[in-house]
């Protein structure tokens, strides 16, 4: 089920701190893969929460396999997210305070295939074809602004 699943047994929608990491994966023409939430249909990185024993690594590594079908080689930090910009209630009410450590990956293999119990969809967006803010995952808002910054500084 999961670590945070488990954990809602226990305290049911009560605010929980939920660990977790995430990858942008950046292809040759310079354009990011983001999906599109089935939980809210909001535009999100891949990624999620930690598992007992895990390292942010470890964590981006799974979850990129399991959401989009994609094994990132390298893994370049962009950041890590905390306080009050990652405060996010899920449509069925479990409240979060994410604390999460996000990449930006280059080399990767795979094929790209979207698990339909996560994603909507998942595609490659361009810096000028970037969805609207209002359409992001709000968590993921200031990720995608120094994903944003980090593409324009590569693209020079």
């Amino acid at each position: 089920m999961g670590y945070i699943l488990d954990l809602r047994e226990h305290v049911g929608n009560a605010p929980l701190f939920m660990p977790g990491a995430g990858v942008f994966f950046i292809d040759a023409e310079n354009r990011a893969l983001l999906q599109r939430r089935r939980d809210n249909g909001l535009w999100a990185g891949t990624g999620g929460s930690m598992e007992l024993g895990e390292t942010f690594e470890d964590t981006v590594r799974r979850e990129a396999l399991e959401e989009v079908g994609l094994i990132p080689e390298n893994l370049e930090m962009l950041n890590v997210y905390s306080g009050e910009s990652q405060h996010y209630i899920y449509p069925n009410g479990h409240e979060v305070y994410v604390i999460a450590a996000t990449f930006a990956c280059t080399r990767y293999s795979g094929v790209l295939t979207v698990d339909p119990e996560e994603c909507l969809d998942a595609r490659f967006f361009a810096l000028e074809a970037f969805p609207a803010e209002e359409e992001i995952h709000p968590p993921d808002l200031p990720m995608i602004r120094d994903l944003r910054r980090w593409m324009e500084k590569r693209s020079k």
